[in-house]
């Protein structure tokens, strides 16, 4: 699964949440998405262009539901770096909601 943000190459806050029920969503999210994906193992997380993992959660097995909801994503297209990212971090942050799927 890949999820995209609005400022290219900007460091981004990441939060993950893994529950053993859907959580509500976050009522102050821009936008959400939620994608059911299987696997037998943790879920690792990626930086874009890196091999390596920044994160590796620990995640229940078989099937699961996964809810990507962004925050700041206006303040960061009006962010003077917007469009070519830089070492500024990016107003805009990003919550994976992790549970199993029914």
């Amino acid at each position: 699964m890949y999820v995209g943000t609005t400022m290219y190459g900007s460091p981004t806050t990441v939060t993950v949440e893994v529950t053993e029920t859907e959580p509500p969503t976050p009522s102050d999210a821009d936008k959400c998405a939620t994608v059911e994906v299987g696997g037998a193992g943790p879920l690792a997380l990626l930086s874009w262009g890196d091999d390596e993992p920044v994160a590796i959660i620990d995640v229940p097995r078989g099937s699961l539901r996964c809810r990507v909801s962004w925050t700041g994503s206006e303040e960061a297209s009006a962010h003077p770096d917007a469009e070519i990212g830089g070492q500024s971090p990016s107003p805009e942050a990003l919550r994976i909601q992790v549970w199993p799927a029914p």
